[in-house]
């Protein structure tokens, strides 16, 4: 099955597994006796010679997320197998139409260059969207993806000591529907999809599609009075997940997902958050992404959060629906346009900006190879660079 191969400018590493002795599990994973994989990892930097990092990958996560995303696909006939045959045929077109094509976009367009080679990704209203915001950033330290979407709980295929793989591959068509056609969840439809087991089976899936391998997963609470996440007490609901994973670069990474309510009267009950994102971009470079984000920024109940992108992003990809491209041009960033623009999706005609469409009428607008986002719907993608 042909997957998503997408360069990096980190640092090269190589990668060698071998199966190891059984350990014990972390709480994050429920099978005590399940074994870990053990990855050596060659890290060289400019300032010191190589060394080495030991990382013990979670077995039992890695064969769950393998079965999720169709890759353990056993050879008896079965309607499940045929289920997850079409699952990777229709994933294969979509690493076709739009994963490579927007690598080729992001190197033609040097987009490393905006920022440092050490950097993070806070992506607001995001979803499960891994696979975009690793396509746009491939070599992110960290992840931070923030949506109103339930996280999971013990009965998630991804946590469970009795998978029901069949369940979430018979259900993989409507959850992946919109996703492969238009690059983007629909919200109700996430909310009835993932109100029962959340969100953490959907990363799995596209971790391991990847070719992510999974050293831990854990459901977390956040704490506000802590100004973090800590680990769950009995009977508590997660509202987070933090997955450290090695990319298929094979460099270690961290992921988070929050459930977070990022209005600004949301913001105001939990004022540490945004601390908390600063505090794991500290040292690097933050970049961001939105797409498909519902136009929630264009309000004045998200001035916030789109004023904290604005302050402290050193790259925002996005889409029209992300910051308001009035309240762009009236801030000291620089920007760059992308695609076409000349109409809104009937549901959002109240946010059709016209000095926005009198920008992309002029000769400097670069073509996209991809499309992605509201507007492929009418066949169009709109992206602006802010930087």
């Amino acid at each position: 099955m042909a997957q998503p191969s997408i360069s990096s400018n980190m640092k090269k590493l190589c990668i060698s597994c071998f199966i190891t002795a059984s350990f014990l599990i972390s709480c994050s994973s429920p099978d005590s006796n399940s074994g870990k994989d053990v990855a050596v990892v060659q890290d060289s930097t400019e300032k010191s010679e190589a060394s080495e990092v030991v990382y013990k990958l979670d077995s039992a996560l890695n064969e769950r997320a393998s079965r999720l995303a169709g890759k353990s696909i056993g050879s008896e006939a079965s309607d499940a197998n045929n289920l997850a045959q079409t699952l990777n045929t229709n994933w294969d077109l979509v690493v076709k139409e739009k994963f490579v094509p927007i690598k080729t976009w992001r190197q033609q367009e040097n987009i490393s260059s905006y920022f440092g080679k050490s950097h993070g990704v806070f992506y607001p209203f995001s979803g499960p969207d891994f696979p975009f915001v690793t396509s746009f950033y491939p070599d992110a330290e960290i992840y931070i993806l923030v949506g109103l979407e339930e996280v999971g709980n013990l009965n998630s295929t991804m946590f469970s000591s009795n998978p029901d793989y069949n369940e979430f591959i018979s259900n993989a068509g409507k959850y992946f529907y919109f996703s492969n056609k238009y690059g983007f969840f629909r919200t109700n439809d996430m909310e009835e999809q993932f109100k029962e087991k959340g969100v953490v089976d959907i990363l799995g899936f596209y971790l391991k599609k990847f070719d992510s391998k999974f050293i831990s997963m854990k459901l977390m609470k956040w704490d506000n009075e802590l100004g973090a996440p800590r680990e769950l007490k009995k009977d508590e609901k997660a509202d987070v997940c933090s997955i450290e994973f090695l990319n298929q670069n094979n460099a270690y990474s961290q992921l988070y997902y929050y459930q977070f309510d990022l209005s600004d009267p949301g913001i105001q009950k939990n004022p540490n958050f945004l601390k908390w994102v600063q505090e794991k971009m500290k040292g690097k470079d933050m970049v961001s992404l939105s797409k498909a984000a519902s136009y929630l920024m264009h309000r004045e109940l998200f001035s916030s959060i789109s004023t904290f992108l604005l302050e402290n992003s050193k790259l925002q990809i996005q889409d029209d629906s992300g910051l308001d491209f009035r309240k762009i041009q009236s801030s000291n960033r620089k920007y760059k346009l992308y695609g076409n623009y000349t109409k809104t999706i009937p549901l959002f005609t109240d946010r059709f900006i016209p000095e926005l469409r009198e920008k992309y009428t002029g000769s400097d607008v670069k073509p996209l190879p991809f499309k992605m986002g509201y507007a492929s719907a009418h066949g169009e993608t709109n992206l602006q660079l802010i930087y």
